[in-house]
């Protein structure tokens, strides 16, 4: 059933730069293994973590001269500097202390006694070149040495002070505390860690997921220090080593949802409610084939969801991470369009046979599946059918079923039925799971009556206090609404106040606490607008990793705050679990908030609300076109932009462009554009009102396209409510009114109507050729449709006529060439044709 996956492999990337030196020492015990496991280490950074060589050799250093060292050294800081990227140094040899924070890295000919002259002090070597490297984008340098706990110590006040000035981030591993570090085996487990995966690691493996491993190593104390800028709970996760190999198999390994993923179970509590609950999941599996999850903000809803994708997180679930095939986390620009998308992009990678499926369907399509079918139908629905290898099912995981807008999520709730119904035959082998706020009205859809349900508690008081570290309790005035979202934040905002002993009680309620940890990341830069201005433009992004990075920075000039990718990242981190990173580190990461139940508190803690909202959205759609222009811009910009442009619109008060968005998103296939429509219009109807020209423009587009996708009947009683709304609204001469009497009367005579679609036709010409005159262009697209419906109820001869003389008409007003002309010179040879005179026609 499930395909073989690929070690996923990194591309290699400007912004990621590395220099690794292995020595030996003349003066020292001569160590045998600098070279070789130098060598191994430079080989997996390369190769798997796309670690591009920062001298441009794609070789580790081996047994450099004191000069040579600090040359290296200088010159990868002034490469990542330049190409504003990542650092990464690491050195395998033999370390020295001298005295307090004085910390030496021995090269080949330093002596038995070093200083800074001979031998490399780390610290301060370090510091000064951090001090001429503003642009670095983080630090991660990695020491196997003997005696190293002085560079922590070092590194604790002289780096970290510099750092914190300059809003930097910086990670420190090194092998030994004050004794020492024996026969590389922190690189040489390092490297094993890294080449064989960690099954509690993220999506990508930080220092911190590595420590637990080499702390392994006999008669070593590994120390490791991460400094942020501020204070996340596992560090900036876009200072990664490697990707995870124990992630390859997660339904959304290299997908943006990853990170969100990572930061729901990173540290995860795994309470005797979760396993129960995860439990009745898994075991539920042989009942209804849709399982729906159900719980309060902050009840670990999505963290449940995310646990079933890596359940090697948890002893008591006797799963591996092929059951679940493909995982979706909505947001509020997700469609039936865009989840289609998200989930044939992970079946086709994961469950053999699927993508042969869809070329199979593909192949066997009708011109009538290619106008009138969904993307739904044609690449999800009928593939699946097709995939029913014998015993094997096909799960798949959709959560925040609450989070699209309204009209989105009832094409997603329909898309759900078809699924899980057996009004759909040959899918007895699918499964769905999906995971819904209660409260929201969505959990009680009647599309979700034949499901099978997990009803989830906000956690305990007591529950709560078991997960935050003892000191962080003070803190916690009461008990309220939060659940799980309190311990998160509780956690950041406790290291932010850490040792203020006026530090007052803080009241547990999620929208204080959210202000809170806001003041907090305000309270470590100098400037806090940037921050509240990348707040605001995430705000208007939505929940999850949705923005890409380089609208962001975008956006953020055109607000007035220009800042770096660097800056952008130090800003990030500093807050904290307020924001869910997507491919973090990488060029094409995006940003977004963490939680739904931050939105409000957010909005309300910026401030004129509404001033802050449309400069955000305007911002985000300015921002595109600057990019646009240019020249070309990445696909996920462009997929972004195709998705999230309505609402941006739509919420910056221009609901005309919204429009003009969604027409340029209009395909050759009709059931996908009636779905998009109407997935957007009440949207149209809540942002804008349902008696905004925009408003009754979209009605119009859905009504049109429901009529092309084959359902006319109701597109003709779609266009005569449009038509009294635009009658009582915009008045019976409007030419939005006019324009609908004509499409109206066309759908009649679709319909087979054809005597009413002539007598409305008639009615429509003589008003515009009083309102416009009889060459307008409107009047003479008129008399063309007049001609039509007269010869398709059998008036050839008055078919002809009137085509005879529109003909005429348009040569003299449009000219011999228009595509109007042309056309209508077409249909009078048709209409002859039909009428017998072949050879004239």
């Amino acid at each position: 059933m499930w395909s073989v996956v690929p070690r996923f492999i990194v591309a290699g990337m400007a912004g990621r730069l590395a220099l690794i030196i292995g020595s030996e020492c003349g003066t020292q015990r001569r160590l045998e293994f600098t070279g070789e496991l130098a060598m191994t280490l430079h080989h997996t950074l390369v190769t798997a973590g796309g670690w591009r060589p920062a001298l441009g050799r794609d070789r580790p250093v081996l047994n450099p001269s004191i000069k040579k060292f600090k040359k290296s050294v200088k010159d990868a800081f002034t490469a990542a500097n330049t190409a504003r990227a990542t650092l990464l140094i690491a050195f395998i040899g033999h370390g020295m202390t001298t005295a307090s924070q004085d910390f030496h890295l021995l090269t080949r000919n330093s002596p038995a006694d070093p200083d800074s002259d001979t031998a490399y002090h780390l610290t301060q070597g370090i510091r000064e070149r951090l001090n001429a490297a503003p642009y670095l984008d983080g630090l991660i340098v990695l020491i196997d040495a003997c005696e190293a706990a002085e560079a922590i110590a070092g590194a604790a006040d002289r780096w970290v002070e510099m750092l914190g000035a300059a809003a930097g981030r910086m990670e420190l591993l090194v092998a030994s505390g004050e004794d020492n570090a024996f026969d590389g085996c922190f690189t040489r487990t390092l490297t094993a860690a890294l080449d064989n995966g960690i099954e509690r690691g993220g999506e990508n493996l930080l220092c911190a997921d590595v420590l637990p491993h080499v702390a392994q190593c006999p008669g070593q104390e590994p120390r490791h220090l991460a400094f942020t800028g501020g204070w996340v709970a596992h560090g900036d996760p876009g200072l990664w080593l490697v990707p995870n190999l124990a992630r390859v198999r997660d339904a959304v390994t290299g997908r943006a949802s990853a990170g969100l993923v990572d930061q729901l179970t990173r540290g995860v509590v795994t309470t005797d409610a979760v396993r129960e609950r995860l439990t009745d999941l898994v075991d539920a599996d042989s009942g209804p084939r849709l399982r729906v999850v159900v719980g309060p903000a902050g009840s670990g809803k999505s963290t449940l969801m995310s646990l079933l994708i890596r359940p090697g997180l948890v002893d008591t679930l006797d799963i591996t991470a092929d059951y679940i095939a493909a995982a979706v986390f909505l947001d509020a620009t997700s469609t039936l369009e865009s989840l289609t998308a998200e989930l044939i992009g992970q079946l086709a990678r994961r469950v053999s046979g699927f993508a042969d499926a869809r070329d199979a369907v593909g192949a066997e399509l009708t011109d009538e599946d290619r106008l009138t079918a969904t993307s739904f139908e044609l690449e999800l629905l009928r593939p699946l059918q097709r995939c029913r290898a014998a015993g094997r099912r096909i799960r798949l995981l959709v959560d925040g079923l609450d989070q699209p807008e309204a009209g989105g999520r009832d094409n997603i709730l329909a898309g759900i039925t078809d699924l899980t119904r057996d009004i759909t035959p040959g899918l007895a082998h699918v499964r769905v799971i999906v995971g819904v706020r209660s409260g929201t009205g969505v959990e009680t859809r009647t599309e979700l009556d034949h499901a099978h349900r997990i009803e989830l508690t906000a956690p305990t008081p007591d529950d709560l206090r078991r997960a935050m570290p003892p000191e962080s309790l003070s803190l916690i005035e009461q008990d309220t609404s939060g659940g799980w979202l309190i311990v998160r934040l509780l956690k950041e905002i406790h290291a932010t106040v850490k040792g203020d002993p006026g530090a007052a009680p803080l009241p547990a309620d999620l929208s204080t606490l959210v202000h809170a940890r806001l003041a907090a990341a305000e309270g470590q830069t100098g400037d806090p607008a940037h921050v509240r201005a990348l707040t605001s433009l995430l705000v208007a992004a939505g929940v999850g990793p949705t923005l890409p990075l380089p609208l962001a920075t975008t956006a953020m000039a055109v607000l007035g705050h220009g800042r770096s990718v660097t800056q952008i990242h130090d800003d990030v981190v500093k807050l904290g679990v307020l924001v869910s990173r997507g491919k973090p580190g990488l060029p094409d990461e995006t940003l977004g908030i963490a939680h739904t139940a931050f939105l409000s508190p957010l909005v309300t803690a910026l401030g004129d609300e509404d001033i802050v909202s449309v400069a955000a959205h305007t911002a985000i759609l300015s921002a595109f076109g600057e990019l646009a222009s240019a020249g070309p811009v990445t696909p996920d910009i462009t997929a972004y932009t195709r998705t999230a442009a309505p609402r941006h619109h739509l919420a910056a008060g221009d609901p005309v462009s919204a429009v003009r968005a969604l027409i340029e998103r209009d395909s050759a296939r009709a059931g996908d554009n009636r779905d998009r429509w109407a997935s957007w219009l009440p949207a149209f109807q809540k942002l804008a009102g349902a008696n905004h020209p925009a408003t009754l423009s979209a009605r119009g587009h859905l009504a049109s396209w429901r009529g092309e996708a084959g359902d006319v009947a109701r597109a003709v009683t779609e266009f005569e409510a449009l038509l009294a709304a635009q009658q009582r609204v915009q008045g019976a001469d409007h030419p939005d009114t006019l324009r609908t009497r004509g499409r109206l009367a066309s759908w009649h005579g679709k319909a087979g109507d054809v005597a009413r679609a002539i007598t409305e036709s008639e009615a429509l010409l003589a008003d515009r050729k009083h309102l416009l005159g009889p060459d307008h262009p409107d009047t003479l697209r008129t008399r063309a449709h007049l001609a039509r419906w007269r010869g398709e109820n059998g008036d050839l001869a008055g078919a002809i006529v009137e085509s005879e003389a529109l003909l005429a008409a348009q040569q003299r007003v449009q000219g011999a060439d228009h595509p109007d002309t042309l056309r209508t010179r077409a249909h009078l040879a048709r209409w002859r044709g039909r009428n017998g005179e072949l050879a004239r026609a």
